[in-house]
């Protein structure tokens, strides 16, 4: 009966993780934190009934929990002090440090072999059909379910069951990546796999058009091809490849110039210092040496502050000599780098603990999934996007006991 619940437990966070913006409007955050609470709730009832008898950790999760008592620490100061502090923005900053920390410590406790390929081809189902209906017929299909909607303007494309369609992308790239890892270790056929990457081509491609996203899934495609993909006639498939991807970046331009992510192309081809005008590429572009000098260089290593990111004159205006008016009062915009923006030296505590990841339980079997899922892990997590989300660190834990449990056999 517990291994039941358990394993009913397993897949009820499945499909929590990968509808992470599905929720509530009105409390001004993207990201949901219905899986925190189910997390919570199910290591405190299971505690409770006494079928988990102590946590079980790892250094992992011992370095993640110290980074945790870091940022609370930070927290609470800034709160005593006579500044007083950004309420909201510390508690979703302390939701950031958590998150990898409470999927972490789930698994050792839930993880039990359990299958969930019929939950994650029902959830992946459940995105394709809504992004279907979006692009096709009705735009605004099952906008009532999510916490924030997206505008379709300026030639952005649908946003399924996500924020935003750069966010639809990110997602798109973990449900690749997932089946990826789950047919690696022979949890799902080669047909599923290779309909769940085709499929999420189409979605990025001509259903989301973000330029991140177009940007996500050449690197991730690149990645596969160069890392995983094994074939005789690799360089000709390479070539053919490359000659595909110049004729629809030319057709794009040429006849759907108008949508973001070919107008965006456009610019970056005919005047690439023009493209830092617009305040989301330039945010992203500027993130990772903003966060750096201002969480490391500016504050003596200690870094600026829990909840601090969306209230900050960012160092970056005169960035390189490149002017930019919207980075005035723009933010840090998230990322692992963002957790350094804050905590400083101790930020890096945490970066470290997810390098470990791939450092850990490898073979002869997984060398080069370890690299790939390493490459893709680091774009989707380091630079850009919400630390809360638990889909990624799903993903990224899922990857670890996976290879945790094909070294143990070993």
């Amino acid at each position: 009966m517990v291994l039941n619940l358990k394993k009913a437990s397993f897949n009820t966070l499945l499909f929590l993780s990968f509808l992470p913006f599905v929720g509530f409007s009105g409390f001004g955050i993207d990201t949901q934190p219905f899986a925190h609470i189910f997390i919570m709730t199910a290591l405190f009832s299971f505690f409770w009934i006494g079928s988990i008898s102590c946590l079980k950790i790892n250094y992992q999760a011992i370095w993640l929990f110290i980074s945790f008592c870091i940022a609370l620490l930070y927290f609470s100061l800034e709160f005593l002090s006579s500044n007083g502090a950004n309420i909201f923005g510390g508690f979703r900053s302390l939701l950031n440090f958590s998150t990898f920390l409470m999927m972490l410590v789930f698994f050792f406790c839930f993880y039990e072999k359990t299958n969930t390929s019929k939950t994650f081809i029902f959830i992946y189902s459940v995105w394709f059909v809504v992004g279907l209906i979006q692009a096709l017929i009705y735009p605004e299909f099952a906008h009532n379910f999510l916490a924030r909607e997206s505008e379709m303007t300026g030639g952005r494309g649908v946003q399924s069951l996500a924020s935003e369609p750069v966010e639809y992308a990110r997602v798109q790239i973990l449900f690749m990546l997932y089946a990826c890892i789950l047919f690696h270790f022979r949890k799902i056929s080669f047909n599923l796999f290779l309909f769940i990457q085709l499929c999420s081509i189409v979605q990025i491609s001509l259903f989301g058009l973000s330029g991140l996203g177009f940007v996500f899934l050449t690197f991730y495609l690149g990645s596969y091809f160069f890392i995983l993909y094994d074939s005789p006639n690799k360089l000709i498939i390479f070539l053919i490849g490359c000659l595909l991807f110049v004729a629809l970046v030319y057709l794009g331009v040429e006849y759907l110039g108008t949508r973001r992510v070919f107008s965006l192309i456009n610019l970056a081809l005919n005047n690439p210092e023009e493209l830092l005008q617009y305040g989301g590429f330039s945010l992203r572009f500027f993130n990772l040496p903003t966060s750096i000098y201002v969480g490391l260089y500016e504050s003596a290593l200690l870094g600026n502050g829990v909840g601090t990111m969306a209230s900050e004159k960012i160092f970056t205006y005169n960035f390189l000599g490149l002017e930019h008016s919207n980075m005035l009062h723009a933010r840090a915009h998230g990322g692992m780098v963002g957790l350094v923006y804050e905590l400083g030296i101790f930020g890096i505590i945490y970066i470290l603990t997810f390098f470990s990841i791939f450092l850990s339980f490898n073979t002869s079997n997984t060398k080069k999934l370890n690299i790939f899922c390493l490459l893709i892990f680091t774009m989707v997590l380091l630079f850009d996007g919400s630390m809360a989300n638990p889909l990624p660190f799903f993903c990224l834990v899922s990857f670890y006991f996976l290879k945790r449990e094909m070294y143990l056999l070993n």
